[in-house]
């Protein structure tokens, strides 16, 4: 496999196809592929990115071995285990404050840390673990649970975000149109009402 390089960030994909690579899904947890899409997009106030990590030989080729020599795989639990080894250390023994997670890997690594004051929940109208963190939010938000009163009990705040994923958007709403849907329970999406015609007659008011 061929690597290219992008402001020295090594990565499998040619420059000339990045465009069409990330308008198609970057790979889960990819490093290589995460730190190209950053480099590409000029996200700002990006130190590094931890994820799933494959050996190279003494020339810089990948080979097909996870470097678990490096961190455990950023999957689940092991998720959790690489911040404990890579990121707690760098901030003097402190977990992260913020997290967001959108799936049922991503629960132990938003659950785990008592230095997290606020978890974002992507919802995704799931039923696993993913599910337990949207309903811990759907409950603060209907007791009036606000960061402070979160975090003076020892927890922390969860908010669910929804998406219209017609419009691979998000919006203000914690609920989620599921693609091909037209409406959802707190939020339908109503046509639009056709514009009236100004030249046409104006009905004669109501009295």
């Amino acid at each position: 496999m061929e690597v290219w390089q992008l402001d020295h960030l090594q990565f499998a994909v040619p420059p000339t196809q990045m465009k069409s690579v990330l308008m198609m899904g970057i790979p889960a947890d990819k490093l290589d592929a995460i730190r190209a899409a950053v480099s590409y997009f000029k996200v700002p106030g990006v130190k590094d990115v931890l994820a799933m990590t494959n050996k190279v030989d003494a020339n810089g080729r990948y080979l097909n071995q996870y470097d678990y020599d490096l961190h455990p795989q950023t999957q689940g639990v092991g998720k959790a285990e690489t911040l404990a080894k890579i990121l707690v250390p760098k901030y003097k023994g402190h977990g992260p404050s913020f997290t967001a997670m959108d799936s049922q890997g991503d629960f132990n690594f938003c659950t785990e840390f008592k230095d997290t004051k606020e978890v974002l929940v992507i919802n995704r109208t799931r039923t696993d673990d993913a599910a337990l963190c949207a309903g811990i939010a759907a409950y603060q938000k209907k007791h009036g649970i606000d960061l402070a009163a979160a975090n003076k009990n020892g927890d922390s705040l969860f908010l669910i975000q929804g998406r219209n994923e017609n419009k691979g958007e998000f919006w203000n709403d914690d609920k989620t149109l599921l693609l091909g849907k037209k409406t959802h329970p707190t939020c339908p999406i109503k046509p639009p009402k056709p514009k009236q015609n100004s030249n046409k007659e104006k009905p004669s008011p109501k009295y």
